[in-house]
């Protein structure tokens, strides 16, 4: 690997983001709600790239929407063979630096209960679990684990 950049994201990133939204996900967002989260400006949508042999790839994102004082993590996905490599902490290490320069210290998210390795990773950054929601996820009713960072 030869270097990874962690950008805004355009809509010019839409469709390959797109793309690692649906192989990530059995429930994806729509595109255009894709497309709207990455124009708002109540949110922010990170795009990590992956430049090799002269050749950029879009790889993976996090997205938060940002309420008041606080953002809520609404994503994160890296797509299926870039997975396992830090990827993921790298997106949400940044994410959760550029909110803090913004005055966002408080950062919440939900993640599925089977997600134990999404679960690892946030603990390791320092969000804690405070809280279950019921059902959450409409494709199979699996319950979300609330967590936040202060």
């Amino acid at each position: 690997m030869d270097c990874i950049k962690i950008r805004l994201a355009g809509l010019e990133d839409l469709e390959e983001l797109y793309s690692i939204e649906v192989a990530s996900f059995d429930d994806p967002w729509h595109k255009l709600t894709f497309a709207h989260e990455i124009e708002s400006p109540r949110t922010l949508v990170l795009a990590a790239e992956l430049f090799e042999d002269g050749e950029a790839e879009l790889v993976g994102f996090a997205a938060s929407m940002l309420m008041y004082e606080e953002a809520h993590i609404t994503s994160l996905a890296v797509a299926p063979n870039w997975r396992r490599i830090g990827l993921g902490e790298k997106l949400m290490k940044k994410m959760l630096s550029q909110l803090s320069e913004s005055g966002y210290n408080a950062v919440t998210l939900e993640v599925r209960e089977s997600n134990q390795a999404a679960i690892n990773l946030y603990k390791k950054l320092g969000f804690v679990e405070t809280g279950k929601r019921k059902n959450y996820y409409m494709n199979n009713l699996e319950d979300a684990i609330i967590m936040w960072k202060r």
